[in-house]
């Protein structure tokens, strides 16, 4: 997942955001593209060990970037077994893999996992980051996404944008539709303004709040 943030300035014409959280960090593949918007705060939020070290390790020296590691969903403090995938962290899930990705994507598999308390991002921000503005919530969490959303209602309220790996089925056991998504965030105030799937039918979609 590479967010373009682009879009917001060029297309719809929106100010770049000014504090970004993403959740399922991974490595911070997107680093160097925060960086370039000029942000004042980046939380990133990752919960597999040995990825979170990587991620650390990539964003230390930018005081402005934060990472802390959880696993994000709609209850805090329910362990859960999160399932590490084939795949240096990526198709790494709380949820297990489900027939249609297994199908679409036969040689992933689950070698690893192990067990984490959830808890839900208002909590974190709340306990962390009370003081700090976020206007932009990124999500990759393969199929938790809905979950992730579930347990930020207060964010929820603050944030103008929304961008998030969708689906049009659930790929992942008890994982979500961008159908779902739609209809949590329109009691937000957001309208979908770019939907990209792809021919595996999931893909990105960004949300924003206003005209």
């Amino acid at each position: 997942m590479s967010f373009p943030l682009w879009y917001i300035e060029k297309k719809l014409g929106y100010p770049l955001p000014k504090g970004i959280i993403h959740v399922g960090a991974n490595e911070g593949q997107e680093f160097e593209a925060y960086q370039a918007a000029n942000p004042n705060i980046v939380l990133w939020i990752e919960p597999i060990p040995t990825v979170y070290e990587k991620l650390c390790e990539r964003i230390y020296a930018d005081k402005s970037h934060y990472a802390v590691r959880h696993c994000c969903s709609d209850v805090s403090n329910t362990e859960v077994v999160f399932n590490i995938a084939n795949m240096g962290g990526l198709a790494s899930s709380m949820l297990p893999l489900g027939a249609s990705i297994q199908k679409s994507y036969p040689g992933i598999c689950y070698v690893n996992s192990f067990k984490i308390l959830t808890r839900t991002l208002d909590s974190i921000l709340e306990e962390s980051f009370a003081e700090s503005q976020f206007d932009l919530l990124v999500m990759d969490t393969q199929g938790a996404e809905l979950k992730v959303l579930q347990g930020a209602h207060q964010l929820l309220k603050r944030v103008r944008y929304v961008y998030s790996e969708v689906s049009e089925y659930p790929l992942y056991d008890g994982g979500c539709t961008h159908e779902q998504i739609d209809s949590l965030l329109k009691l937000y105030g957001f309208k979908l303004k770019h939907l990209a799937i792809n021919g595996k039918d999931w893909g990105d979609a960004l949300y924003a709040k206003g005209a």
